[in-house]
């Protein structure tokens, strides 16, 4: 199903979307006509309120079928949006660039689409928040109060063929290592106190740990309520 949006993008509907109160998630935008590069960056600018308001309602966009063949596209799709660019710091995979507080806005690319497997999940923090609430009200009243603690184990170099991936000179990008053991990553949750798509840790920020059965409610939730969209070339999801 294809519903017009404007001159230049149409909503689209895929099998593995989910609704929540009447929303589709993720929102799913195609180009209504064969196009380039140019006019998607400028359609970008002149329907930003309007794709900022999509984003807000929905959480994630997945813009499909657009002309973004390389990561040059990909930066200038990016930057039509006029979005402040954040840095990447402590992050344990061998990527590049995050910040000292948290983004309020994140982009992927599928490049190159993998054959099988390969998808990015996405989940709605606040979907997860109201479950725990209702599941475990007594451990969210805490996670509210004091936050959850996160604790990193990190070697000097970077490896980047291992899980872990990254050292703590890369992480923090600094030598110092009073500097990295005095970070600190704060920053919205979902910009209203809801924030469950971390909630993987083992500790409340006041050193109580959390307990196993209010984990694997959390990840049975987080698994019951994530879509994963097989990537397709040239793909960039907007969260």
């Amino acid at each position: 199903m294809q519903i017009p949006t404007g001159k230049f993008f149409r909503e689209t509907e895929l099998p593995r979307q989910k609704s929540f109160n009447g929303v589709l998630f993720p929102a799913v935008l195609s180009p209504t006509t064969n196009t380039n590069i140019t006019a998607f960056k400028e359609a970008i600018r002149a329907k930003k309120p309007w794709l900022e308001s999509l984003l807000k309602r929905s959480g994630v966009i997945l813009f499909r079928g657009f002309p973004v063949s390389s990561p040059s596209d990909f930066n200038d799709v990016v930057e039509a949006f006029g979005f402040l660019e954040a840095q990447y710091v402590g992050g344990r995979a061998p990527r590049t660039k995050v910040a000292p507080d948290f983004p309020s806005k994140l982009f992927f690319f599928c490049e190159e689409e993998p054959g099988k497997g390969g998808e990015t999940p996405v989940v709605l923090s606040n979907i997860i928040y109201e479950k725990m609430k209702e599941k475990k009200p007594e451990l969210v009243v805490k996670l509210e109060e004091h936050g959850v603690k996160y604790t990193t184990i990190a070697g000097d170099e970077d490896h980047p063929s291992d899980i872990a991936g990254r050292g703590w000179k890369s992480i923090y990008m600094t030598d110092d290592k009073q500097v990295a053991e005095e970070s600190n990553l704060t920053g919205p949750v979902n910009g209203d106190n809801k924030i469950f798509d971390q909630a993987t840790c083992v500790e409340l920020g006041n050193g109580e740990v959390v307990p196993n059965d209010a984990m694997e409610d959390c990840l049975r939730f987080l698994e019951e309520e994530c879509v994963a969209i097989p990537w397709k070339k040239g793909d960039v999801y907007a969260c």
